[in-house]
């Protein structure tokens, strides 16, 4: 409000139309000085009240600093806008005061002078008044009560020491752990969980959501996540998380690690599921240790499979190069006979009926046969 009166006022006089101008409203004076005018105004009653400083003999010319200013036609009216722009804004101060239920007094500092509102004669049962600030303070009854505040604040430092108790628990705990709310966004974890995947807080907190994880997606995970919020299950499941495949929240560092996850929900007094806990176990050395185990358990079972074969072998090539043996040797002789000029048939039988006996010995027997089935010699 003051400042407006202010711009008004540096307006007239900017447009030369007097040495200064006051304004008074009911108990509250306003006063405008330039060019050293200390002008006041004493005048009672609601309405805006003017004091000119009158002009002088030669027409609209006023002094100012012992030098003539001539006040032209625009001027005069520049400096009726001003006042009337004054007028109007007094008036809609003094309806504002008037219709107000509330309070209200305006208290000018400077001068001392405190403007109370119709309500608060009203309320406080008086119909007028002194408007200056001592009327206000001689009013004034301060009542002190003092209160026992003893086991509240027991209760108070107790909360506090639980809830720090319960943060040394998570943040000091060598299981990696995250907490999220009802909707799987991330919003606390601890340092063991952030050395284990190479984060930071700060790239995670309030970025993450296990709900949208497209490694717990892809590899088949999504619906017991799901049920943990939904229907308020604890799970368990393998993971391996590669967090090089992970778009958002961006991350700085990465890393590869076969995760054991367990999730399961906090719900509040009412049955209502508020948070969910992650935790998690690096089993990367043990899968790979069980890798390894496999590898060479493989390796085992071939070298014992290759040993076994070479042992059969063996035997099989034992059996066959002694009866083979024998019969080459009797069809050596027989052909020996064959070639010599003198042919003796029947010792030529003989030889042929023993390469027979010896074929019919290492014969293979068919299982779905009881009639050996063995080599003849009408080949030869």
């Amino acid at each position: 409000m003051y400042a407006d009166y202010e711009a008004i006022g540096m307006e007239w006089f900017r447009a030369g139309g007097a040495e200064g101008v006051l304004l008074k409203h009911g108990a509250r004076t306003m006063r405008r000085q330039y060019s050293g005018a200390t002008d006041i105004s004493q005048t009672e009653g609601r309405q805006p009240q003017q004091i000119r400083v009158p002009k002088t003999r030669r027409g609209n010319a006023v002094h100012k600093d012992k030098q003539v200013v001539q006040a032209g036609p625009d001027e005069n009216t520049e400096q009726k806008r001003a006042i009337a722009a004054l007028h109007a804004s007094e008036e809609k101060y003094r309806l504002a005061m008037d219709a107000t239920a509330d309070c209200v007094c305006d208290w000018n500092v400077a001068t001392g002078v405190v403007d109370y509102s119709p309500a608060w004669k009203t309320i406080l049962g008086f119909e007028e008044v002194k408007n200056t600030y001592e009327t206000w303070v001689s009013r004034i009854h301060l009542i002190g009560t003092i209160t026992d505040i003893s086991e509240r604040k027991r209760v108070e430092s107790e909360m506090m020491n639980s809830r720090s108790f319960l943060n040394s628990i998570i943040e000091q705990s060598p299981s990696p752990t995250w907490i999220s709310d009802d909707k799987g966004t991330l919003i606390r974890i601890n340092k063991a969980c952030c050395d284990m995947l190479r984060i930071t807080p700060e790239e995670v907190v309030g970025k993450y959501n296990v709900m949208e994880d497209r490694l717990v997606e892809k590899q088949g995970m999504m619906p017991l996540v799901r049920s943990v919020f939904e229907e308020g299950r604890a799970v368990n499941f393998d993971l391996i998380y590669d967090t090089r495949d992970i778009e958002t929240p961006p991350l700085k560092q990465s890393t590869c690690v076969f995760l054991n996850v367990t999730i399961f929900p906090i719900w509040d007094n009412t049955g209502k599921i508020t948070n969910a806990v992650i935790q998690h176990i690096d089993v990367t050395k043990i899968r790979q240790m069980r890798e390894e185990a496999e590898r060479q358990q493989a390796e085992l079972l071939h070298v014992s499979r290759l040993s076994t074969l070479g042992e059969m072998a063996s035997g099989f090539a034992h059996e066959l190069n002694q009866p083979l043996t024998a019969i080459m040797s009797y069809a050596s002789a027989s052909l020996r006979t064959l070639r010599s000029k003198h042919l003796d048939p029947d010792r030529l039988t003989a030889n042929l009926e023993r390469i027979v006996k010896r074929s019919i010995r290492r014969s293979v027997t068919r299982s779905d046969c009881s009639t050996p089935i063995c080599v003849t010699g009408k080949s030869a």
